[in-house]
């Protein structure tokens, strides 16, 4: 009837590990415990199979006892079920025994996942130096499983750490690669100014000497007026041309004069 009541999940203290005992007399889980007894184990009670693989479906163990002559279901079919579960196929399994097996049976029982046998009257120093043995393989096992989880995850974090730092070196060389394209604009737009500039330079100097030069043909031109030459003919008073005087008369010195650039003396 214990085996129908509702099934506790097997919690280990802060360093004990659990220790699955199986076997359908109640005074032989009662001497396994005795044996067994130590603050480093939570030993845990199955009187039956079907109750040790229920405990098994919930609960991390690090070795199994297990009596191979139980009603119903065997040990050894026990054994098999449990080695064909993925989640407990790597529990190592002591089997108990009454009598000494034949090598036929003992292979058989090797064959279902059994790591070890032991006979009734059990040597207690015998089973916890193997009980010992398996605890101590399976903390190894754990803490190696808890050493690979840890450094996955650094590995995990590790590459996150190195993506985003090549993201960020993506981005600033995208962001160089732009300001060299920018500086090159620049340089291209500075050079067309100073161009323009020089171009304007040049045609403001130019317009700036063609003033000079008007305005000194203008002042030569108001101060000396307009020079004789041969055969033009002077201003008059109206300001209408007519020859002078002496060139009017046909004077060889008037002529002579003329030719020279001297003007005519009023009279």
């Amino acid at each position: 009837m214990s085996s129908l009541n509702p099934i506790p999940r097997p919690q280990p203290g802060p360093h004990r590990t659990n220790i699955l005992l199986v076997d359908d007399e109640e005074r032989n889980l009662e001497v396994l415990e005795t044996l067994l007894e130590s603050p480093e184990y939570n030993l845990v009670r199955a009187l039956t199979a079907e109750r040790a693989l229920m405990l098994l479906l919930d609960g991390e163990f690090a070795a199994i006892v297990l009596d191979i002559q139980m009603p119903g279901m065997s040990g050894i079919e026990l054994a098999t079920l449990i080695k064909q579960r993925r989640r407990t196929q790597h529990i190592p399994i002591i089997f108990l025994t009454a009598y000494f097996q034949d090598d036929k049976d003992v292979l058989q029982g090797y064959g279902s996942g059994a790591v070890d046998y032991l006979t009734k009257p059990i040597n207690p120093q015998i089973l916890r130096s193997k009980i010992a043995v398996f605890v101590d393989l399976y903390r190894k096992t754990e803490a190696l499983a808890a050493s690979n989880h840890a450094l996955e995850l650094e590995v995990v974090q590790r590459l996150q750490a190195e993506d985003e730092l090549s993201q960020r070196e993506k981005a600033l060389r995208e962001s160089d690669t732009r300001l060299q394209r920018e500086l090159v604009q620049c340089k291209v737009i500075e050079n067309a100014l100073r161009a323009s500039e020089a171009q304007l330079r040049l045609v403001t100097d130019d317009a700036h000497g063609a003033l000079v030069a008007t305005d000194h043909r203008q002042a030569f031109h108001r101060r000396d007026g307009r020079r004789a030459v041969p055969g033009d003919s002077a201003p008059n008073r109206r300001g209408v041309g007519r020859p002078a005087r002496g060139i009017r008369s046909g004077n060889p010195v008037c002529l002579a004069r003329a030719a020279m650039g001297f003007r005519h003396p009023r009279t």
